[in-house]
């Protein structure tokens, strides 16, 4: 039953692509001479319960380690079934190879999958968080949908709605 090996790397590309939404975000911050200092918010996919962890370890943020505040994390939630989504699982996808109309590339159409991503901010101050949070949610109404090229052997390219389901 498993005997056809293949890898499109797809979840990489589902983790990306919500991972690149959220990489330019910057914070300002004003200090005693009234200098406006503008920081990067460092993104990394991991749990929160390990940022969590090092946080209660060590609950002085002053401490000079690699944790900067503030800071964002994501990570995969659930994944479950979409049976709405379903097509026809015997039909197949054909493409040529760009260059070579002899070679041809076939697949069989995709299994549907929801992808539930949680989105952490880790902040020290509030306006820190406030402006996190302002850089994010106007680009949800409350749904962006991103192009992804899946399968670039087959130019499958594919419109992929990103929810924002709560805050």
């Amino acid at each position: 039953m498993f005997n056809d090996k293949f890898y499109h790397g797809t979840l990489r590309k589902y983790v990306t692509l919500f991972g690149t939404l959220f990489n330019n975000i910057y914070v300002n911050r004003t200090d005693t001479s009234d200098r406006i200092n503008t920081i990067k918010v460092p993104l990394v996919y991991g749990p929160k319960d390990k940022a969590l962890a090092r946080l209660v370890a060590s609950p002085n943020l002053d401490n000079a380690v690699a944790v900067n505040i503030p800071r964002m994390g994501f990570e995969i939630t659930t994944m479950s079934y979409a049976p709405t989504r379903k097509l026809n699982t015997v039909v197949r996808n054909r493409s040529t190879k760009p260059g070579d109309p002899t070679k041809l590339y076939t697949n069989y159409n995709p299994v549907p999958y929801d992808i539930s991503f949680s989105l952490y901010i880790a902040a020290k101050f509030q306006d820190d968080a406030s402006q996190v949070l302002e850089q994010i949610l106007p680009y949800f109404t409350p749904e962006r949908t991103s192009t992804v090229n899946l399968i670039p052997e087959m130019n499958y390219v594919v419109d992929i709605p990103l929810t924002l389901i709560n805050v």
